[in-house]
């Protein structure tokens, strides 16, 4: 089953967002549930020559969004 997980797992079935690891995947509960919003995972890669490099991040955090720009993201009003 290891080997069948490994080589399925290079069909190309990964997605950033609310899938796999990031499906329960929550920030902002530092104040209470009511205040956490949805989180997720997320990729990058790059390659320069022959030097690749990749990060795969599935965020969970117990703090808040905050965007340097426009401030703290998780409490924003509806609408």
């Amino acid at each position: 089953m290891a080997y069948a997980a490994c080589v399925n797992a290079e069909t190309g079935n990964y997605r950033d967002g609310n899938h796999g690891a990031g499906t329960g995947a929550t920030v902002g509960k530092l104040l209470g549930m009511e205040h956490c919003m949805k989180s997720g995972i997320g990729s990058y890669a790059v390659q320069v020559g022959d030097l690749k490099v990749g990060a795969l991040v599935a965020v969970n955090a117990v703090g808040d969004v905050y965007d340097f720009e426009t401030g703290p993201q998780g409490r924003r009003a509806a609408g």
